[in-house]
This record gives C-alpha cells, sequence and structure tokens, in this order.
C-alpha cells in the first residue's frame, strides 16, 4: 500500500508538471539538444563520413578470397546501413521535438502584449528594462510564428534568403532579450546561479545562431544541452514548489474521518 502510495506520487507530480505549457517546452528543448548531441557524438564514434560508403574493389586471383572478400564488405555496408538509420532517427527526433516547441510558442506574441500592459515597476529603470525585454518577446514569437507558417504550411523552403533573414532576427531578439535580463535579474533580486549560468550558456548558442557563424556542432548542441538541462531543473524546483503548497492545501482541507 505504501508504495503504491510512492508510485501516485510521482505519477501526480510528473502530470502536474507536464500540465503546463512552459514545462513541456523546456522538456522538448532537452529532448531536442540531446538528440543534437548523441547525433554528433555517434557520428564521431563511428567515424561516418563520406569514405564509409565507398566500398575497396579489388581483384583477387583466387574465387574463394572474392566470396570472402564480398562477404566482408557486405557486413560492413549492412553496419554502416543501420548506424545511417539511427543517424537519420536521431535528426528527425531533433526537428520533431524542434517543431514541437514552435508550436506551442504559436501566438504567444499576443500573450507577451497583453503581459506589457500590466508592467507596474516603481523603478523607472527596472520597468523600462522590462518592457523592452517583453518587446523582444513580442516579435521574437511574432517572427517565429510567420517563418514557421510559411515553412511548415505554405511550403516555403527554409533556405530561401527572406526565411533565413527571418531566422536570424529571431535569435537577435532572443540574444537581447539574454542581455537585457542579466541587469534586471541583478536589479530585482531574482536570479540565482543556475539561472545565470543558464543564460551565460545560452548567449553563445544566440550570438552563433544571429551571425551566421560555422562553429563545431559538438559545442553548439554541448551549449544547448546543459542550457536545457538547467532550465528544466530549475522548472521542476519552482513547480514541484507550487505542488506542493496546493497538496498542504487540499490536506488541510480534508476533515477527519473516525
Amino acid at each position: 500500500m505504501e508504495v503504491m502510495e510512492v508510485k501516485d506520487d510521482s505519477l501526480a507530480k510528473a502530470v502536474y508538471f507536464l500540465s503546463a505549457t512552459e514545462s513541456r517546452s523546456k522538456l522538448y528543448r532537452l529532448l531536442q539538444y540531446g538528440s543534437k548531441f548523441t547525433k554528433w557524438t555517434l557520428i564521431q564514434l563511428w567515424d561516418l563520413d563520406t569514405s564509409d560508403s565507398t566500398l575497396i574493389h579489388t581483384k583477387p586471383s583466387e574465387n574463394e578470397s572474392t566470396q570472402k572478400l564480398l562477404s566482408n564488405e557486405l557486413k560492413k555496408q549492412v553496419a554502416a546501413d543501420w548506424k545511417r538509420r539511427a543517424i537519420t532517427s536521431l535528426g528527425r527526433a531533433e526537428l520533431v521535438f524542434g517543431d514541437a516547441r514552435r508550436f506551442f510558442r504559436f501566438l504567444q506574441f499576443l500573450e507577451m502584449a497583453d503581459i506589457y500592459r500590466h508592467v507596474r515597476e516603481p523603478l523607472r529603470a527596472v520597468r523600462v528594462l522590462r518592457r523592452l525585454r517583453i518587446v523582444c518577446f513580442f516579435f521574437f514569437y511574432l517572427t517565429e510564428n510567420y517563418v514557421v507558417l510559411c515553412t511548415r504550411v505554405l511550403g516555403v523552403s527554409s533556405r530561401e534568403p527572406l526565411m533565413r533573414r527571418l531566422r536570424r532576427g529571431c535569435n537577435g531578439f532572443w540574444l537581447l532579450s539574454i542581455l537585457l535580463a542579466l541587469p534586471l535579474d541583478h536589479m530585482m533580486h531574482r536570479g540565482t546561479m543556475l539561472s545565470t549560468a543558464k543564460k551565460l550558456l545560452e548567449l553563445p548558442v544566440a550570438f552563433v545562431g544571429l551571425s551566421g557563424l560555422r562553429v563545431s556542432e559538438g559545442l553548439f548542441s554541448a551549449l544547448g544541452l546543459v542550457s536545457a538541462q538547467i532550465g528544466v531543473y530549475s522548472r521542476w524546483v519552482d513547480v514541484m514548489t507550487k505542488f506542493q503548497k496546493q497538496h498542504l492545501m487540499r490536506l488541510a482541507a480534508t476533515p477527519d474521518v473516525i
């Protein structure tokens, strides 16, 4: 009975955590960058490149050696095909979870517009910085929604120059929002070491997306993965604090049964 209660409590926590869109978005980001980093790691581990698909053509003198060579080449080809399928699956998982995050954020720019109206900070500097950050998120979500609509619904190629410029613009708004968040956290005394570390890890990711610089995919995905892990952990702590408060309130409201 006690084991069942523990399982039910764990299930209730998981359901409560996943019931919020923000929680699912952070979890999907973790899965997205996890797939990306795993794909890069396996490519390096298996040394997959163009030479894997090239067969060595020789002309042995004996028929047995020819059959043995063909058999070995076939085994290598089967192994290479299995590895490529694994890499392809991880690449698809990365795209699926990335698209899921973008669809969850669809029309979220309207929420930013509503939040902007209700900023009532007594300090003028804090009020200005908060509104600027909200404006950054507004244009980030609006631009991202337009890109998703064009590429996923209207069939516009994601390699079109306009789509590339818009994606860079999204990363630019994201980068600016991170830079604004750092002084805001200090002025409002709300930042933790984990949240600051998360923002510092996201800075190079956003900058690379804005500038279009070519960097190591391993480094890029590792930064995103660590940042996503911190995001999920921080979100879990916040949600579980609310969960415990609600649980205590329910216990207090439940009458004793004799």
